[in-house]
């Protein structure tokens, strides 16, 4: 999620689901129903197009790693298999409390999967904080550490395992992308959203 625009002003919010969707109505993140059996879904605030490339992959992943907690979350937790298991990980102490509040009250009426947000307060500790492999990493979190996430993630993907990368137009993030190329890893696409407010975000995804 992005670092400052939806983490000003959340200890106004008590941590109760009818003050989460009031939240997400003040940090504009796009929420909606979907899927057959009609359930709210609170949508990540990326273009409608990235939304359904990740969605693709996560319906599929039993274990899914993601670095940075917000709206892409709950989603995750809802569209992936019941019996899978989703790690997030969050440098901000007071949103990852927050979220994990706001989860306990999503969980009395949302069928979800196993969640654990997790607090980091070093680079190492948020990269590195999670052992095993994993089917789907998600990259959209701390953008200082996002380069370092990338080169990190072959290593952390099973084999035809597949990572995103959110605003990989951005210059910082290159590095990552080359390191996880240079290890072996795959381009599978990139592309801008043209729908989205700002139509040059892209969302880079590729394989182990």
């Amino acid at each position: 999620m992005a670092e400052n625009e939806t983490r000003q002003g959340i200890s106004k919010y008590p941590y109760n689901w009818p003050s989460f969707l009031a939240f997400a109505k003040d940090a504009h993140m796009p929420h909606n129903v979907l899927g057959t059996k009609g359930e709210f879904r609170l949508l990540p605030r990326m273009g409608c197009a990235h939304v359904w490339r990740i969605g693709q992959k996560a319906c599929e992943a039993k274990r899914i790693l993601e670095y940075g907690s917000g709206g892409s979350t709950p989603w995750l937790a809802q569209i992936m298999p019941k019996n899978g298991e989703l790690w997030s990980m969050e440098n901000d102490p007071v949103w990852a409390q927050w979220c994990k509040k706001a989860f306990d009250s999503l969980r009395s009426f949302l069928d979800l999967s196993t969640v654990m947000i997790e607090y980091a307060e070093t680079q190492d500790a948020y990269i590195d904080g999670v052992g095993g492999t994993f089917d789907l990493i998600i990259v959209d979190g701390r953008h200082i550490w996002r380069a370092p996430c990338m080169a990190a993630a072959y290593d952390k993907l099973r084999p035809g395992g597949t990572v995103f990368l959110h605003d990989s137009q951005e210059a910082l993030y290159q590095p990552g992308i080359v390191e996880f190329l240079s290890k072996g890893g795959r381009l599978v696409h990139e592309d801008a959203d043209r729908m989205y407010k700002n139509p040059y975000t892209r969302l880079w995804e590729g394989v182990r």
